[in-house]
């Protein structure tokens, strides 16, 4: 009788810890991240055009959050090819030197990944479990909690969305495409963009 009743105290704080800690998440990550120092100065003073990152209508592959987790939001681990993710044709992005002699072709690697409210608010808790506590039976608590949180909300689609089978499924998820960019190369070519 007592292991039940442990069992059942231990489930009921990892709920409520998940329900309490879902609420804080960061919202710190900065617009763009310049590839490499700090761009160079030109020949007018003005600082050199760098590679956005990530460039405007794009995610980030790998935010660099603890825990790892790659593709947030996305429905199956970590932008998983051919789950719900596959690669699309490189982004190419062409940015002038003020002085007009020269421009940047920016160049991202791209996977779009299938994504929907559920699995958008299981990553989001993950990434908090991670975020918030510091040592790996805190972080495996609280995930459990998200994961029966995704349970109770979703039912047992949730299961094949953490494999990145079938975002589409479930009801009122809101299902959508994600496309996520890896860090750019950029290449300098006399002239300006064409």
């Amino acid at each position: 009788m007592g292991q039940y009743r442990k069992g059942l105290w231990i489930g009921a704080l990892a709920t409520a810890v998940v329900f309490l800690v879902i609420p804080i998440v960061a919202h710190s990550m900065p617009d763009r991240i310049p590839v490499g120092d700090q761009p160079p100065i030109g020949d007018e003073g003005v600082a050199d055009p760098v590679c956005p990152f990530p460039p405007d209508g794009y995610l980030m592959k790998d935010p660099g959050i603890p825990g790892g987790g790659l593709c947030r939001g996305a429905c199956g681990p970590d932008c998983v090819i051919p789950n719900d993710c596959q690669n699309l044709s490189p982004h190419k992005a062409c940015f002038n030197y003020p002085s007009g002699a020269k421009h940047i072709v920016c160049t991202y690697s791209v996977v779009e990944c299938g994504s929907n409210d559920g699995c958008k608010e299981h990553d989001a808790c993950y990434d908090t479990c991670y975020r918030n506590n510091n040592n790996d039976l805190s972080i495996g608590i609280c995930k459990r909690g998200c994961d029966l949180q995704c349970l109770d909300h979703y039912g047992l689609i949730c299961n094949d969305w953490r494999t990145g089978d079938n975002y589409k499924g479930g009801t009122n998820t809101h299902p959508e495409l994600l496309d996520y960019v890896g860090l750019p190369s950029g290449e300098v070519l006399p002239g300006l963009c064409s």
